[in-house]
């Protein structure tokens, strides 16, 4: 049966649901045994991993997941006055993007060391 591939996002969604790769990565953060499955997905076996890359690699996807990356932030105050805040610096983990074109300005100092 031939999918539309609206049909088929559909279904591969439904298949990594099943998989819960959270719990996965979680278990493999974790240093637990994870299962070993042969190519029709039967589970042959179990794996731990005590590679601290491999268990950081885990945490790094898991956190992605949890912490938002923030490039700006919008704020309204009580009397209705709206402000963002927008990095001028390419933060860990930020995506621009265009990274080498940037408009924001920082502020200089004068010879009595006042901002301007």
């Amino acid at each position: 049966m031939k999918r539309t591939p609206k049909e088929q996002r559909e279904f591969d969604r439904a298949r990594i649901n099943e998989a819960d790769p959270v719990a996965f990565l979680i278990s493999v953060m974790r240093g637990e045994p994870v299962p070993l499955r042969d190519e029709i997905g039967a589970v042959v076996g179990y794996q731990r991993s005590d590679d601290l890359a491999l268990r950081t690699a885990a945490a790094d996807r898991l956190l992605k997941r949890v912490v938002p990356e923030l490039k700006s932030i919008e704020a309204t105050t009580e009397t209705g006055v709206t402000f963002k805040i927008v990095s001028p610096f390419d933060l860990p983990g930020s995506r621009r993007a265009n990274p080498t074109k940037s408009t924001a300005r920082l502020p200089t100092s004068n010879s009595s060391g006042c901002a301007t």
